[in-house]
């Protein structure tokens, strides 16, 4: 087996941080429970619309209110949990913030304006979910190794943090937020990209000039960064939609450029690779970069093209 920073440590748990994430993701989609539970303030449901049919649940959900503040991407459900006809719990679900119950998570999902007191919540129950962020957590931890070992050069972290810096200056100046992105996760998520795109833009120029070395070390100082930025990402989009993972453009553009990256550090150390081949793939990783950031916004659009 190949060795990376921190000896053999760093790719093993890496790979087996993929290896979980994969067996998780084969979990949820094998025994992952999804539909809408329907309902209007004042009703009780027990029941919930599946793509097969219908599921009972365990419980009982009341709508105490439904709150529409700002139209479809600010609304917000008061509910009451009733078990075996016993009030167990009040909660407020609305976006980034389900209700969690006997193994259920209740999602704000719908609305409709001809009817402002009926609202959908999702409903999903997926036994999947925390070994792939079990898995995240690993790869996470071995890349962060990785990093440990070969990017902590004065050099490196003053350059990659400097354009670091430039980038979350340049790229991160958002208008008041919607209630979709008002959430601690987007505190970690956007810098982690920003962080990595602004260190890529001088690992690309390095790779063109011809400067193997400070390219590849920039790459290995990104690299973190991204898969922060990944993993957080699914996090996020399972606290706001109930799934951590649903082929939206920009999630999969995001994936791609990870994996071009993961392939240029593979090339690297197994392959031997330098010089100019290398640079060829570092530059190839900066296309998919602007492609992922400019482009899916430009041509694909999806949940992250928030216009």
């Amino acid at each position: 087996m190949f060795q990376l920073g921190g000896g053999k440590t760093a790719p093993f748990l890496s790979h087996l941080g993929v290896l979980i994430i994969l067996i998780g993701a084969v979990v949820s989609a094998l025994f992952c429970e999804r539909g809408l539970l329907s309902i209007s303030e004042g009703e009780t449901v027990g029941a919930y619309a599946t793509a097969d049919g219908a599921s009972v649940l365990p419980f009982g959900v009341r709508l105490d209110k439904f709150n529409a503040v700002a139209g479809a991407m600010d609304f917000k459900s008061d509910v009451t949990i009733l078990d075996k006809g016993e009030e167990k719990m009040s909660a407020t679900i609305e976006v980034n913030h389900p209700l969690k119950f006997k193994g259920y998570s209740l999602y704000q999902s719908q609305f409709s304006p001809e009817d402002p007191q009926w609202t959908g919540l999702e409903v999903v129950r997926d036994p999947g979910v925390y070994i792939v962020f079990a898995g995240f957590i690993l790869l996470n931890v071995g890349v962060l190794i990785f990093f440990y070992r070969f990017a902590l050069r004065p050099k490196v972290i003053l350059i990659g943090m400097g354009s670091a810096v430039v980038a979350i200056v340049a790229l991160g100046s958002y208008p008041p937020l919607i209630p979709a992105l008002k959430s601690y996760w987007f505190l970690i998520h956007v810098p982690a990209y920003f962080a990595a795109y602004g260190a890529l833009v001088v690992a690309t120029i390095a790779a063109a000039c011809g400067l193997d070395k400070l390219s590849y070390r920039l790459i290995v100082f990104s690299f973190p960064f991204l898969t922060i930025g990944l993993t957080t990402g699914a996090v996020w989009a399972n606290a706001a939609w109930g799934r951590y993972w649903g082929w939206d453009p920009k999630e999969t553009w995001a994936l791609v450029t990870w994996l071009v990256y993961a392939l240029y550090l593979h090339l690297r150390f197994i392959k031997g690779w330098r010089g100019k081949r290398m640079a060829a793939v570092a530059v190839v990783g900066f296309v998919f970069v602007v492609f992922t950031y400019f482009g899916v916004n430009f041509l694909l659009g999806g949940l992250h093209s928030y216009r």
